[in-house]
């Protein structure tokens, strides 16, 4: 009897996120250290106080888990948290619908509890709870999700189900009645506005009729509870007021169909709910006034009596008294509520006194917005973290007092690593990587704190942050990575080739750039995989950061077959200007394929190879019977003009002055291009090119003539006579 007491007894909404946070902080740390360190000691005698005092409340905590939230009666508990969201997601993810946490809990079965959550193999659903007790965990029980009850189709459930649509399941399985009545205590633990997207989605409005059973039976019928609760029925007037028209009026019709209530029962139920609550119960009463019968005929005369508009009449109960949660008000009280006496007890002057005090100025709106900006978490984090790293530099704190505080920065940074708060983390690093407090913290608190950020889970985390955010604060995320050192460099480079985006495969290479020569032996490692874009990304890589020593294998990819590494080897042989990379060149200009000649004329603008010049020059003159090398041609002469080889202005002329009986726009297309180029030779060299130019009749090139005109003053002098 008093077990079902406790058992009704609210719960403490504030109290009871404190024990998941200090929950989830306690499986983390299992995660990182050994069993008997006195971190996780610590960690979990937190978390088992807490827990503690919930027992004082209820002798059975249950926690209803939705993808990446956690559910306690109807109400989701804090969302924005991200402890709370990684313990669900973590609950989630192994296959569990909810948790029960039992009183006569021990310290020892939530180590083992976490140990479960923690370990490596996979087991998920009803295999982790078979594991759990074979773990002798008896007070913490575990409610699986039953896969395999999910059947949509004929035939077996489909193999690809995701977890991720897992609530659509489960409402499903509830209209098609195949739930269990402890998968039914799931299904009520989802606050009533998403149950209600849900069956919006799901439920047509031909539904058979056992399916509005299957819905009133999780809310109205339930076996373990005598009569019909105040927390039930306020649920499923709000579940009504989320549904579409027409199933609203089709579950109405059911539930007033099977209902079996008193009058006393009535009167209960209404004494408890609130005047918003009542205003709706209103509503939808009226709308569906046709249908009712008994029992709800009178509660809906009952109901009448409240005014739908912004008042409220006090004298819902009894005319003498008023009732509002309890509180009793008498005739005198109530007149005070009359808008009539309203002036009698308020003077016109404090009126205007109050209208001031709703009117605020521009100024002061300004004023709330900074304040709000100020309390924003991340503005409180790191003034909390600025406090806590400048305790480090104070004299007056023990080495006990040092340990926990370093325990709490840890824990920051974890918070700081889920939201990519990359410039606290590196203001972390510093603080803690100074070796005036590295003397003070010890060898084993110091081993500790290099063990947190160079573990593979702080790492993992901090390129999954990287990839998501990493662009919007680039200076402390290579800042960091720089501190993290050779660590990071292998998984940032399997994440470079694992990552389909191109904006942020291009953000990668340059932290990978911004490391220097120390990622070389890293990345000489993977220049022999069998795909060509690891191949020419760790080919950039070494070009960038001076990788010349491993020239020799560069070498070999001049001849590879894919033509994009060929071309790629040459640019790093043009970089690091070695003695044969322009018989390289000239060899790639002389190839027949026109790829490879493509990209060996490209390189030799890039690098500004001048002793390519009779090459390019041939390839220019070349005979095109059928305009098909027009484009090329193009690209030759643009390479010409960054290279400013004066050679080349003989044969530009001759173009400019042929004819061609075919192709003529191809050819005049060609002539613009020359006028394009002439800014990278020398002023001297183009003077006959800018004088034939001012005499043409093509319009651009005129135009191209008239600007090297006015910006060469010897022109001008000539332009004048």
């Amino acid at each position: 009897m008093q077990e079902e007491k406790q058992e009704k007894l609210p719960i403490d909404a504030e109290l009871l996120s404190d024990a998941i946070v200090e929950l989830n902080i306690s499986r983390r740390s299992i995660g990182l250290y050994p069993p008997d360190h006195p971190v996780i000691k610590e960690s979990i005698a937190r978390a088992f106080d807490y827990l503690q005092r919930l027992f004082e409340l209820r002798v059975e905590i249950t926690l209803g888990v939705a993808m990446d939230s956690l559910v306690v009666d109807e109400n989701t508990i804090n969302k924005k948290n991200p402890f709370l969201k990684e313990f669900a997601r973590i609950l989630h993810n192994r296959g569990i619908a909810a948790i029960k946490f039992h009183l006569g809990l021990t310290k020892d079965e939530l180590i083992r509890f976490h140990e479960l959550l923690t370990m490596r193999e996979l087991i998920a659903g009803s295999a982790l709870v078979d594991y759990a007790t074979s773990r002798n965990i008896r007070h913490i029980i575990l409610i699986p999700i039953d896969f395999a009850g999910f059947r949509f189709v004929e035939g077996a459930a489909k193999a690809d189900t995701k977890v991720d649509t897992i609530w659509q399941d489960y409402v499903s399985n509830l209209l098609l009645g195949r739930l269990s009545d402890d998968e039914e205590d799931v299904i009520s633990s989802i606050p009533p506005e998403e149950l209600a997207g849900l069956i919006n989605a799901s439920m047509p409005e031909t539904t058979e009729t056992t399916a509005y059973d299957s819905v009133i039976k999780v809310y109205l019928k339930k076996k373990k509870e005598p009569g019909l609760s105040t927390e039930a029925f306020n649920k499923f007037f709000s579940l009504m007021f989320s549904l579409k028209p027409e199933l609203r009026k089709n579950f109405m019709s059911k539930a007033i169909e099977h209902a079996d209530l008193k009058s006393s029962d009535v009167e209960k139920l209404l004494r408890r709910t609130t005047p918003a609550n009542l205003q709706k119960m209103v509503k939808l009463f009226t709308e569906n006034s046709a249908m009712l019968q008994g029992t709800f005929k009178g509660l809906l005369d009952k109901l009448a009596s409240i005014k739908t508009d912004t008042e409220f009449n006090f004298d819902l109960y009894d005319q003498n008294s008023a009732i509002v949660h309890d509180i009793e008000i008498g005739e005198d009280i109530k007149k005070l509520f009359d808008v009539d006496n309203f002036k009698i007890y308020v003077s016109e002057s404090y009126q205007q006194e109050l209208q001031k005090m709703l009117e605020s100025s521009p100024e002061s709106r300004v004023e709330i917005e900074d304040l709000r900006k100020e309390c924003r978490d991340e503005v409180i984090d790191r003034a909390a973290l600025g406090a806590l790293l400048e305790l480090f530099e104070t004299d007056f704190i023990s080495t006990e007092d040092t340990q926990r505080l370093v325990n709490r920065v840890l824990e920051l940074t974890d918070i700081f690593i889920e939201t990519c708060r990359f410039r606290e983390i590196l203001q972390i690093c510093d603080t803690l990587s100074s070796p005036a407090l590295k003397q003070k913290l010890g060898d084993d608190t110091s081993g500790m704190i290099e063990a947190f950020f160079t573990s593979e889970k702080f790492i993992n985390e901090f390129i999954s942050s990287l990839r998501l955010w990493g662009r919007k604060d680039r200076d402390s995320a290579f800042g960091l990575a720089t501190v993290l050192g050779a660590k990071v460099i292998d998984p940032l480079l399997d994440a470079l080739i694992e990552e389909a985006d191109a904006s942020i495969r291009k953000f990668l290479l340059s932290m990978l750039v911004s490391l220097g020569s120390e990622i070389i032996p890293y990345v000489a490692k993977r220049l022999n995989d069998d795909q060509w874009y690891i191949v020419r990304n760790m080919l950039y890589l070494l070009r960038e950061c001076d990788g010349k020593s491993h020239i020799a294998v560069v070498r070999k990819f001049t001849k590879d077959k894919n033509l994009i590494i060929r071309v790629e080897a040459l640019k790093t042989l043009l970089h690091f200007r070695t003695n044969d990379s322009v018989s390289y060149l000239e060899s790639y200009l002389q190839s027949e394929n026109e790829t490879l000649r493509r990209g060996a004329v490209r390189l030799a603008g890039i690098y500004r190879i001048t002793e390519v010049t009779p090459h390019l020059i041939k390839l220019l003159e070349k005979k095109d019977l059928f305009g098909a090398e027009a484009f090329y041609k193009h690209d030759i002469v643009r390479v010409l003009g960054e290279i400013g080889d004066t050679r080349a202005i003989a044969p530009l002329m001759k173009i400019c002055k042929a004819k061609a009986l075919f192709y003529r726009d191809n050819l005049q297309r060609l002539k613009v291009e020359i006028f394009k180029s002439l800014g990278g030779y020398p002023n001297e060299a183009i003077k006959p090119l800018v004088e034939f130019g001012l005499k043409s009749r093509n319009k651009q090139i005129n135009a191209i003539s008239e600007q090297l005109m006015d910006k060469n003053h010897e022109f001008s002098g000539r332009r004048g006579n």
